[in-house]
């Protein structure tokens, strides 16, 4: 069983390419904009795997649409795989994704958001962590309600 195969098997057919069958690392399409940096995506498998591997097969599905939804943000969006969560930045990390067994807990840039159903909460200052906002995905409504905040986020790194 190859990397393309573990992909499919994941729904995450969009991320396959033809380097699966060789390294961890996932290069998807060069700009066409020359001037703007190629993205670049490092994906270890392995570590997407022990992120996952509590969670249910529902949140791996919002998983796979709020993915999509971040990616198609900007060209200057990158994301990698750690082994206790999965980042995006583009030079600063803008959202980050903890998967848990009922929910997707998203860690948010520090600011302000409008935010009418109260949803983002602020970590404790014991933390001192630069992203100290956060919120919680659980349904397909929760998720689309978190994109609008996401975006908030991206664009406070602007």
């Amino acid at each position: 069983e190859n990397k393309a195969e573990k992909k499919k098997f994941l729904g995450l057919d969009f991320m396959i390419r033809d380097e699966d069958y060789q390294t961890d690392i996932v290069i998807p399409e060069i700009s066409e904009d020359n001037n703007k940096k190629d993205r670049e995506i490092v994906f270890n498998e392995e570590q997407f795997q022990n992120l996952i591997a509590n969670s249910n097969s529902k949140i791996i599905e919002l998983f796979n649409e709020l993915d999509t939804y971040i990616m198609g943000l900007g060209n200057d969006i990158r994301k990698a795989t750690t082994s206790i969560y999965l980042p995006y930045t583009n030079g600063k990390n803008f959202v980050e994704i903890y998967f848990q067994k009922n929910n997707l807990k998203l860690i948010l840039m520090h600011g302000d958001y409008t935010d009418p159903l109260d949803k983002v909460r602020k970590l404790n200052d014991s933390y001192n962590w630069t992203n100290d906002c956060f919120m919680f995905i659980g349904t397909k409504e929760e998720l689309e309600y978190a994109k609008d905040i996401i975006k908030q986020s991206y664009e406070k790194t602007k």
